[in-house]
């Protein structure tokens, strides 16, 4: 497993660059170009922005919503995927998420795209029920949808439990 290490001072800039490359996958989907909606949050909420490998390799955001862990945003660059990064991100934000007390990990992601919810369920994700979403969670949710983000493909959240 990769070394996962905090941002640092640098790591809005070096987040939005790790993003925009990892996105460049979605032009083999049926989604075609992709950008995001995310924001970069240094919010109170934030609860860990971490980064993998030398030179950066990939990136995950991990924020609070409704008392429970949420992944913001994990990226892995073009050219690195494949290769442990992803999965050694998901594990450290795991770890910071239950060493912070959340109970669960969520995340919004596509249902059909191979390298999103399928690779989430393949490491211990499963179906989060829309009557299970808190307030945070369901504006997330309502975000997205009026961001465009659902018209294309279906959306669904998945939750970890980490206890």
């Amino acid at each position: 497993m990769a070394t996962v290490r905090p941002l640092g001072s640098l790591g809005r800039l070096r987040f939005r660059a790790v993003e925009r490359d990892a996105l460049l996958r979605f032009d083999e989907t049926s989604l075609g170009a992709f950008t995001s909606t995310r924001r970069w949050s240094e919010t109170p909420n934030q609860l860990a922005a971490l980064g993998v490998g030398v030179p950066l390799r990939g990136v995950v955001m991990v924020v609070h919503l409704d008392g429970v862990a949420h992944l913001e945003g994990l990226y892995v660059r073009a050219a690195a995927q494949g290769r442990g990064f992803g999965s050694s991100l998901l594990e450290a934000a795991a770890e910071a998420a239950s060493a912070a007390g959340s109970p669960s990990l969520t995340v919004s992601t596509y249902e059909e795209v191979s390298f999103n919810a399928p690779w989430y369920r393949q490491r211990g994700f499963d179906d989060l029920p829309s009557s299970a979403f808190g307030p945070e969670l369901a504006a997330l949710v309502a975000e997205e949808r009026a961001g465009g983000l659902h018209d294309d493909a279906p959306r669904v959240i998945l939750i970890r439990r980490l206890d």
